[in-house]
């Protein structure tokens, strides 16, 4: 709707319609990962993750504030934000339903746009959206005639945390690109 306010994309790992509105997905994936975040909100409202002192994947610490870095050190995970990754799970699958069917997105023109997209494929569960994920990510990058697709060869779905360098060298070349009205792949 507002196509002339974009200046630049950096999509990093973006989940695409062509993904999330598939029935598989959409009936098992999204249900059964909702219910794992709800569940680990419960398990942290009553402090057993803290009493286990389960130890979920820290950011590096230069990404973090010093409350969160304490929150973090200490192992307590706020209940909220287990309950908000839930909701976004339930968001998506709701949202997947209407989705479908829209696979044919407009076009940007010459918009910079980056789209970065992992590496190492999905484990366990969430190997069921490896199946379309790429087509997603080329539909992503399509949206633009000056568009890159980026792979970050080390990493899952947590780029920024496993690849920083990845999304900052991205961000910075459509930021060029779009001051200097170039091409990304001539961005320096």
């Amino acid at each position: 709707d507002h196509g002339s306010e974009i200046a630049g994309i950096v999509f990093v790992d973006a989940g695409h319609e062509a993904v999330y509105s598939r029935p598989e997905v959409l009936t098992s994936y999204n249900k059964k990962i909702g219910a794992l975040f709800r569940m680990l909100g419960r398990c942290a409202q009553i402090g057993v993750l803290r009493l286990f002192r389960v130890q979920l994947k820290k950011p590096p610490a230069e990404l973090l504030t010093n409350d969160q870095r304490t929150i973090l050190d200490k192992g307590r995970y706020p209940s909220r934000s287990f309950f908000v990754g839930a909701d976004e799970f339930q968001s998506v699958e709701t949202s997947g339903v209407t989705m479908a069917g829209t696979n044919t997105p407009g076009s940007l023109g010459n918009v910079p746009i980056a789209v970065i997209t992992h590496g190492l494929n999905f484990p366990g569960g969430a190997g069921i959206l490896e199946t379309h994920w790429r087509s997603g990510q080329d539909q992503l990058t399509a949206l633009s005639t000056n568009s890159v697709l980026i792979i970050a060869e080390k990493s899952y779905h947590d780029i920024p945390l496993t690849e920083p360098e990845v999304v900052l060298e991205a961000i910075k070349k459509v930021v060029i690109a779009a001051r200097e009205h170039k091409q990304l792949a001539s961005a320096a």
